[in-house]
């Protein structure tokens, strides 16, 4: 062919700036994550946490060497199966508990429970305990009436402090169905 080698050596020159460009584009990108201001970030290197970021904003991380695991900072709901429970005047009821927590530190709730499946499985065994634990040392009359508060109150405490390890803070609990009752 009639071409100069400096057309071909330019050409591959062209070739390789662009694949170099493409190259830095991606790498760049995938360094890049965003965090939103219902979020918080846990960035790990190689598994290791490295840093939480709370605040809302673009940042950047080491590509392949880190990776991120987002959290939301709004209250998450978690609904509880219905359970019969007998409460202290031996009368049976149905109990249908939801939840309403959030996490507080995401570090320690990666360190305590590690996914969201895990604190969830965690969170239901508590509640079923406190749920037990309350309600079979009152009459079914204080469930109904004007005391239902002062219960709730009572497992709500428990639920808390048991999940305050896992930096989980239990903001209510609402009733469900019929006896039923809610955390919040």
């Amino acid at each position: 062919t009639g071409e100069s080698p400096w057309k071909s050596r330019c050409a591959m020159m062209r070739h390789l700036l662009l694949s170099l460009l493409v190259a830095g584009f991606l790498a760049l990108m995938g360094s890049a994550y965003v965090v939103k201001q219902t979020e918080q970030a846990l960035v790990l290197q190689l598994g290791n946490p490295k840093r939480v970021v709370r605040d809302p904003g673009l940042y950047f991380k080491v590509p392949l060497l880190q990776n991120v695991e987002i959290y939301d900072r709004r209250l998450l709901d978690f609904d509880a199966e219905p359970k019969t429970l007998i409460a202290g005047d031996q009368k049976r009821l149905v109990v249908d508990a939801f939840v309403r927590y959030r996490i507080t530190d995401p570090l320690l709730f990666k360190q305590t429970v590690a996914t969201e499946a895990n604190m969830r499985s965690r969170l239901n065994t508590i509640l079923e305990s406190s749920l037990r634990q309350v309600i079979g040392e009152v009459p079914l009359s204080a469930v109904i009436s004007e005391k239902r508060a002062e219960t709730m109150n009572k497992i709500k405490g428990l639920v808390n402090a048991q999940t305050r390890g896992a930096q989980m803070d239990v903001a209510e609990e609402k009733q469900a169905r019929g006896a039923g009752f809610g955390i919040e």
